[in-house]
């Protein structure tokens, strides 16, 4: 049977390895705004559902998808895409591009080093 001992160290080398500024916690970090960015720029590259000229030449289960995808964004966020539908430039998409960018950039550099991500740069698929 474990010690109270036990899961008190158990519960403190826990809190260790997910306490801010660990890797850990960065990697949770940048996969929830990447994941949030991915989602404000894929929206913001699709077409809205008035598009009848785009979408009546789109399979269903497609269009059917893209719909829900729009609809999930604007759900989780509310804010940001009322800046996406309201602003008459295109600087509230050209930031939330570069924060994809960026995101990625510092993924590459975790997962190949700074050297070859800068040989990708700017090359970061967004």
């Amino acid at each position: 049977m474990i010690t109270q001992e036990e899961v008190a160290e158990l519960e403190k080398d826990y809190k260790r390895k997910l306490k801010p500024g660990t890797k850990k916690h960065v990697e949770k970090a940048m996969q929830d705004i990447s994941g949030k960015y991915l989602d404000l720029v894929w929206y913001a590259r699709s077409h809205p559902k008035d598009d009848t000229e785009y979408w009546d030449k789109t399979p269903n289960d497609i269009k059917n998808g893209a719909f829900k995808s729009q609809d999930k964004v604007r759900k989780l966020y509310p804010a940001e895409v009322k800046e996406l539908d309201e602003c008459e430039t295109n600087w509230q998409h050209g930031f939330n591009s570069g924060m994809l960018a960026c995101v990625r950039y510092l993924w590459s550099i975790e997962e190949v080093g700074k050297h070859l991500a800068d040989e990708s740069f700017p090359e970061l698929y967004t």
